[in-house]
């Protein structure tokens, strides 16, 4: 859809400590510049309408996720009151060139590496930054992947507030309201906050191609598939992975 192919490694890869992330882009980017059989088409943004029109019977449809802006996360399977405020934004506002105002608390229910370095990012940008998390260390799930200690050791050298075991109930106009592990209730200022909390695919394509089955079968398109973030959320590893094993079968 846009000028540059990559989709969300484009952003991620120019992030504090995700530069190898791309890889996985420019070595898939080489292989298709060598192939006399692949076409492709840039800045084309296609509608269900402008699908049919090519009448090519297998259609694969790979248009990614976005981060959910209700707060809804591991600790928040209903969302979080007041996330709809002016001010409170999601990691997607960032890429598209938002700059959050400081002080800015980014609470990361994810707590895999993006709200990590995202924070030390804009802390690195001068903004007074405060990270909150459920978890009972930052970026957790790094853990997984023998990174939190690093993780963390980078958010302390950038200055970067790290508040642990604190999930976020109520979102008010300049403060946010926690509630500990232990109980306790307490609240942070922000200026600007950012959800870092899950996503939820992009699949209006999908559906809209998939809701009208004749139109289809008219067009001589006979099967449409989803894969990657846009069937179901996950890591880089994962869409790879789900790339990998549709072209195989």
């Amino acid at each position: 859809a846009g000028r540059e192919l990559g989709g969300r490694i484009n952003w991620e890869s120019r992030l504090p400590g995700l530069a190898s992330y791309g890889r996985v882009r420019d070595w898939r980017m080489g292989r298709l510049a060598a192939l006399p059989n692949v076409e492709i088409y840039r800045e084309s943004r296609l509608t269900a309408a402008d699908v049919r029109e090519f009448g090519i019977p297998e259609v694969v449809i790979a248009t990614g996720a976005r981060w959910r802006r209700d707060g809804v996360g591991h600790s928040a399977l209903t969302g979080i009151p007041g996330a709809e405020l002016p001010g409170v934004l999601t990691p997607d506002d960032i890429r598209a060139g938002k700059v959050p105002a400081s002080p800015c608390l980014i609470y990361d229910d994810d707590q895999y590496y993006l709200a990590g370095v995202l924070a030390e990012k804009l802390a690195k940008d001068g903004i007074e930054v405060t990270l909150a998390t459920p978890g009972l260390e930052v970026s957790a799930w790094c853990r997984m992947v023998d990174e939190q200690e690093r993780v963390q050791q980078r958010l302390t050298e950038s200055s970067v507030n790290m508040l642990t075991g604190m999930r976020l109930t109520e979102i008010m106009p300049g403060r946010a309201r926690f509630h500990h592990i232990g109980g306790k209730e307490s609240e942070q200022r922000w200026a600007s906050l950012i959800l870092v909390t899950s996503r939820a695919p992009e699949n209006q394509l999908y559906d809209a191609l998939t809701g009208d089955t004749d139109a289809l079968r008219i067009a001589g398109i006979e099967r449409v598939t989803r894969i990657g973030d846009c069937h179901v959320p996950g890591a880089v590893v994962h869409a790879v992975y789900d790339g990998h094993k549709f072209a195989r079968e």
